[in-house]
């Protein structure tokens, strides 16, 4: 499937769902509706051809596998030892994470990760590249920050990326669902043209697969 194909098929999904919503306060995703696209229409693209075939300009990660739940009673964001972080195995995988990128040649405008060190480290394994912490990607599951406070701050921000950009930003399973609506394990993305609600989810499996093509 080439290029131009895929960008009709974007076109007329945007054309026959009609009905659907883009709600301005995207922190409170019950109101809105997005188009969800499936990866099995895009599996003979790379990564890069993916994202400007639906014009995404966000790029949303989980950080990468930290066992366990949470984090201690004693959490500081500033002592990684207080914190939940990743296993070696994560660490790998982030790497891993980091060539699939630079196979496709992305070239990202900004990397931004919350500021716990599991997101952190994840982005910085990408490619020992240069990452800022951002407070709207922190983690309210148990409650050390506040999650109204913080989606307020990252939809402030993604309200003024513009489609000729490109952002990753490295944070946690709630704020993803948060936003999009959509489970997301850890390591995947999630590709996300904000201004016309369009998503498209990539498993582990289907980043496999795009490596793989591009080998």
């Amino acid at each position: 499937m080439n290029t131009l194909y895929i960008r009709i098929f974007v076109i007329l999904n945007l054309f026959f769902l009609h009905n659907y919503s883009l709600a301005e306060d995207h922190s409170n995703s019950d109101k809105i509706k997005y188009i969800i696209l499936d990866f099995k229409n895009f599996e003979s693209q790379t990564l890069d051809e993916i994202i400007k075939a639906i014009n995404a300009n966000i790029v949303f990660m989980r950080h990468e596998k930290a066992p366990g739940t949470g984090d201690p009673d004693n959490f500081s964001k500033l002592d990684c030892s207080t914190q939940r972080n990743l296993s070696q195995e994560g660490r790998q995988l982030s790497k891993q994470t980091g060539h699939l990128f630079k196979q496709s040649d992305l070239n990202f405008n900004k990397i931004l990760s919350s500021e716990w060190c599991r997101s952190y480290d994840t982005a910085v394994l990408l490619d020992n590249i240069k990452v800022e912490k951002f407070s709207g990607l922190n983690t309210f599951y148990q409650g050390f920050v506040d999650k109204n406070e913080t989606l307020l701050v990252l939809n402030n921000l993604m309200k003024k990326i513009s489609l000729k950009q490109i952002y990753l930003m490295v944070t946690h399973q709630d704020i993803i669902t948060a936003i999009t609506g959509l489970p997301v394990g850890s390591g995947e993305l999630i590709l996300f043209n904000y201004p016309k609600g369009v998503l498209l989810p990539l498993t582990k499996v289907q980043m496999g697969k795009l490596a793989k093509s591009k080998t």
